[in-house]
């Protein structure tokens, strides 16, 4: 179509009628209902991501490639007095290490961690060194993206 301008617009419409073999009408069926609802592909990566921050304890930051500052005397001295074993930093109860928790929403997947002190050790203070829970280094990317690359994979095959 041509305005009164002289300026063509354009109003593209695309329309598919697919006749023929079930088997591939029902293929293309199941891959646009897994394009349209990725919910598992987020779980998994949720799924994913927790595990990797909780082997992160027994390793002290470096299953992260972040090691955590190691405990001060005192803080060794202390745990023992309690209880507690000197190793490995930030578990006592397992509190921690447990609390890591995903919300899976259609497009979107969050992990986050909602033990209440959890917030503290992760910035870390003024007399609280940084021991980061959450870290998302190269190779857990690259890991995500895997993931990602078999969703895809699996809704053609």
């Amino acid at each position: 179509k041509t305005s009164s301008r002289g300026i063509r617009s354009f109003n593209p419409m695309l329309t598919l009628d697919i006749r023929g073999d079930q088997r591939v009408i029902g293929k293309l069926d199941q891959a646009l209902q897994r394009i349209n609802n990725p919910k598992s592909l987020m779980t998994e990566t949720g799924d994913l991501l927790i595990k990797e921050f909780q082997e992160n304890f027994p390793q002290e930051g470096g299953n992260l490639n972040e090691a955590w500052e190691p405990l001060q005397p005192e803080t060794i001295i202390q745990r023992l007095r309690l209880g507690y074993p000197a190793r490995p930093i930030l578990v006592r109860s397992g509190k921690l290490m447990r609390g890591f928790q995903k919300e899976v929403k259609t497009f979107q997947v969050r992990v986050h961690n909602p033990v209440d002190y959890f917030k503290y050790h992760q910035a870390g203070g003024k007399n609280l060194p940084r021991r980061r829970m959450i870290h998302a280094p190269e190779w857990l990317k690259q890991e995500v993206v895997r993931v990602f690359a078999d969703f895809v994979r699996k809704i053609f095959v």
